[in-house]
């Protein structure tokens, strides 16, 4: 039950056979291929529109007490502020408090 090179298999129907041929045939002239000109293009990722939030509460399936965490907007607004649970941070307010818990760390060996 072996299949001649170039006859199309039941999985194959002749026409998109033919099709392929086609294309190859066509693709000799230019640089891509059947399967390049088949593939669809990806798009560009899009950005993140996610807060960065300190947790003033735990909030099961989000962070504890003193956590940075990134949320959307939208959690913000509808869950986590009407109930005190976060409040928004920068950037700078995150450094500020990691270089005094270190300086506190530093304190505390330093006296040891």
């Amino acid at each position: 039950s072996k299949v001649p090179p170039g006859e199309p298999t039941a999985a194959v129907s002749s026409s998109s056979t033919d099709a392929i041929l086609k294309l190859s045939a066509r693709g000799s002239s230019s640089s891509k291929s059947a399967l390049q000109m088949a593939k669809k293009k990806k798009k560009a990722p899009v950005a993140s529109n996610k807060i960065q939030v300190k947790m003033l509460k735990y909030v099961e399936g989000t962070g504890s007490i003193g956590d940075v965490v990134m949320v959307t907007p939208a959690f913000f607004n509808n869950k986590l502020r009407p109930t005190g649970s976060a409040e928004k941070i920068s950037d700078e307010a995150v450094a500020a408090e990691r270089k005094e818990k270190d300086d506190k760390r530093r304190q505390v060996l330093d006296a040891a």
